[in-house]
């Protein structure tokens, strides 16, 4: 069996019906951190599922899909409001304690 590993999903959606059946379906699956942005965990079994139930909802010929894998290695460094609670990442080898939502120091301003 494959590690799970996490996955950021980022789309753009034209139908704002489809765009709430896909936001809906990832809902299901992972943590909404900006608009139309998630951040999941899942194994490549379910990358291949989550990829067949997006492509039923969605027009691949007018909407745009992505997944990008998190390295294992690296992190989340942000400014502003945070997207994520640090326990999102509990567990992920980059997750080390003073590390902002898992990745490198974002200074305590």
């Amino acid at each position: 069996m494959s590690r799970a590993a996490w996955w950021l999903v980022a789309y753009d959606v034209a139908c704002p019906r489809r765009l709430r059946r896909v936001h809906r379906f990832l809902k299901r699956r992972g943590l909404p951190t900006q608009y139309s942005v998630f951040v999941l965990e899942a194994d490549p079994a379910g990358v291949v599922e989550i990829l067949a139930g997006i492509g039923r909802l969605v027009d691949r010929r007018r909407d745009d899909l992505r997944l990008y894998p998190v390295p294992r290695a690296g992190g989340v460094t942000s400014l502003g409001q945070p997207g994520l609670p640090r326990a999102v990442f509990a567990g992920h080898p980059a997750a080390a304690p003073g590390r902002a939502a898992g990745g490198r120091d974002a200074g305590s301003r």
